[in-house]
């Protein structure tokens, strides 16, 4: 079934990233990037937006087809896959 996320503010733009077994941080987040909209297409990842480094046990989990609306500073915002196989990740940027 299809979300609504109406009210997120302007489109940036939009992304698709692999993200694999070494913690990532957004490569190209826009400069003025308010909020996000995270989803995870296939295999689950951890985040982590403190600035440090989540690994394949820790951080907050994202499983498969979940979606996260992120609202704060994204620039200490890391990932990282879960299990054994890359993470297929699409991200929305809105200002």
């Amino acid at each position: 079934m299809a979300q609504s996320f109406g009210g997120l503010g302007r489109p940036l733009g939009h992304e698709q990233i692999t993200v694999g077994a070494s913690a990532v941080s957004i490569p190209n987040l826009p400069a003025d990037t308010r909020r996000f909209l995270i989803r995870v297409v296939t295999n689950s990842i951890h985040w982590r937006d403190d600035g440090i480094d989540p690994d394949s046990t820790h951080g907050m989990p994202l499983l498969t087809d979940e979606t996260l609306v992120y609202d704060s500073d994204p620039t200490n915002f890391r990932l990282i896959r879960a299990g054994a196989s890359d993470a297929d990740v699409r991200i929305a940027y809105y200002r």
